[in-house]
């Protein structure tokens, strides 16, 4: 398996249990499949379906199928870690950020901890992660130009400390550009970082609240900074228009839980656009909630059926529907890809139904 920590999981992969994360060589980036071998080596042996689901050959999975029969059993070549620095952002009522690193108390039970960008760097290599994510801040927005550029300069010092840290040399380690909605910050921060020897990057601190347009100039501007000879992740975006828009932009990797919390809440991802399962209009519709989708939700069961699972409350609607998004998803990578590789304007991927953020001036 290959093992991603911070919020990332794996390449190209996702599964029903995990936050979902896309991959497809951008359009402008030149190394092409080259800079992603140290994952790709760890795929050598799986079978590759269509939709570009890999599953462990020597695990017992239905054959008919382009997803595992039962994912508690089958292998899939992904496992999602826990989240980084979102975490730091999301529980900012309860932590405390120094120099040293971040401290907070659990919102289960109270208990207190502490997380160095060392210790960071640590507890994925206990975990045996392939790639790991430096501590960083995912900055808020919106915030002051004073407190961005103290909580970028201090990603930047974490980042040299967690090179620093004692790590197995199998393990890849991306550093993180931030710098938030400030142009020469990130530039700054993307300088800084880009000479370090890291096997990748990220653009972290988007998708905030900042708002579309603001956020596709940003992402757009951010991948511009970056090395073409390494991967480039877009951290935390995953609308299909924001997948389209950051292949474009020359991201690599992609990650959000935006497919399987969306699942989970009755929305389906389609080639006619977003379907709402729970809609009184599908109580009788005999139609799968994707003509042309070969998962198994969709081979096997109607819009009536899904939309009666959802409203009964069963736990089969979850996870029926968050296999069709996951599905939806990785074909929507493949023909990115596919685009990429025949040199296929991107604005028409997936129909021309996702409507591309324009970036602002």
């Amino acid at each position: 398996m290959v093992r991603f920590y911070s919020v990332i999981a794996a390449a190209a992969l996702s599964t029903a249990l995990a936050m979902p994360v896309y991959a497809a060589p951008s359009a402008k980036a030149t190394f092409t499949y080259a800079a992603l071998n140290k994952v790709e080596e760890a795929f050598a042996g799986y079978v590759v379906h269509d939709d570009g689901v890999r599953v462990d050959p020597t695990e017992e999975c239905d054959p008919d199928s382009y997803v595992p029969a039962d994912l508690l059993t089958c292998a899939i070549d992904l496992e999602q870690m826990v989240s980084g620095g979102y975490q730091v952002l999301s529980l900012a009522a309860m932590r405390k950020i120094t120099e040293e690193g971040v401290s907070f108390r659990s919102h289960l039970d109270g208990s207190s901890h502490f997380l160095s960008p060392e210790k960071v760097v640590g507890i994925q290599q206990a975990l045996g992660v392939d790639v790991a994510m430096v501590l960083d801040e995912c900055i808020p927005y919106p915030s002051s130009r004073d407190y961005v550029k103290a909580s970028t300069d201090r990603t930047v010092r974490w980042a040299r400390r967690s090179l620093d840290a004692p790590r197995n040399r199998d393990c890849a380690l991306f550093g993180i550009v931030q710098g938030g909605v400030f142009k020469d910050l990130r530039e700054e921060c993307a300088a800084a970082l880009r000479d370090l020897p890291f096997d990748g990057f990220a653009a972290g601190g988007m998708g905030v609240g900042e708002g579309p347009e603001l956020l596709a100039e940003i992402g757009s501007f951010t991948a511009g900074l970056m090395p073409d000879d390494r991967p480039r992740y877009l951290m935390g975006l995953g609308k299909p228009e924001d997948l389209i828009h950051g292949v474009r932009s020359g991201y690599d990797l992609f990650d959000c839980v935006l497919p399987t919390r969306n699942a989970r809440n009755g929305t389906l991802y389609t080639a006619t656009g977003k379907l709402s399962i729970k809609n009184a209009a599908y109580a009788r519709d005999p139609r799968p909630a994707d003509e042309g989708c070969p998962c198994y939700g969709c081979r096997h069961f109607s819009r009536a059926y899904l939309r009666h699972l959802y409203m009964a409350g069963e736990i089969l609607a979850a996870y029926l529907n968050t296999l069709h998004n996951v599905c939806y998803y990785q074909r929507l990578m493949t023909e990115l890809r596919g685009a990429i590789r025949d040199r296929l304007s991107l604005d028409s991927v997936a129909g021309g139904v996702w409507k591309l953020p324009e970036a602002g001036g």
